[in-house]
C-alpha cells in the first residue's frame, strides 16, 4: 500500500503523533501495530518480519 493522505495527519503531529498512530489500540499503549508500521513503510508484513528477523506471527 503506497503512502497516502490517510497517514499525513499522523506525520504532521511530530514523533509523538506518529507513535500514537502506530499504537495498537486493542493491545494497549505499549504495543505498536506491525500492520500500521508496515503500511507506513509500504512493505508487507512478511518483509517486515524478515527485516526484523522474527517469524511474521510472532
Amino acid at each position: 500500500m503506497p503512502m497516502t493522505a490517510a497517514y499525513a495527519p499522523a506525520l504532521n503531529h511530530g514523533f509523538e503523533g506518529f507513535l500514537d498512530f502506530l499504537r495498537d489500540q486493542e493491545a494497549g499503549p505499549a504495543v505498536l501495530s506491525p500492520k500500521r508500521f508496515s503500511d507506513v513503510l509500504s512493505i508487507d508484513l512478511q518483509t517486515l518480519a524478515g527485516q526484523a528477523h522474527v517469524h511474521r506471527n510472532t
